[in-house]
């Protein structure tokens, strides 16, 4: 884990991409999707959580209502399909119960559980 963007050269060499971020004015991808688009494009695969799904103009805030216009955010809801907005995403708190596993070097040795969390 880093908390800064990674150089291309090293995400070059990899697999997979996951970004967490607390913040929108923070998010390691401000100013990054052309490279994330392109790393996608050449097989790599990208996970955004949390925060991470809602990317916006650095020094925008979120201040407004309706966000769908800023082209980061729309570009980057076409990047990885989805968009959290403030004003309109609403988050939900469930349990998650995952009773069967697939049997794969991953699983192995996780057992069955439940998870209580905001999703």
């Amino acid at each position: 884990m880093v908390g800064e963007w990674t150089s291309d050269e090293l995400l070059s060499k990899q697999d997979a991409l996951v970004i967490n971020s607390d913040r929108w004015g923070r998010h390691p991808a401000n100013g990054k999707l052309l490279i994330s688009k392109r790393f996608m494009d050449a097989g790599g695969g990208l996970m955004v959580i949390r925060w991470a799904t809602g990317l916006g103009s650095p020094g925008d805030g979120n201040k407004t209502k309706d966000q769908r216009g800023d082209p980061v955010r729309r570009q980057g809801s076409n990047l990885v399909g989805a968009d959290f907005e403030l004003w309109h995403s609403v988050s939900r708190f469930w349990d998650a119960s995952f009773v069967k596993l697939p049997v794969h070097e991953v699983t192995c040795g996780v057992r069955p559980y439940v998870v209580h969390d905001e999703w």
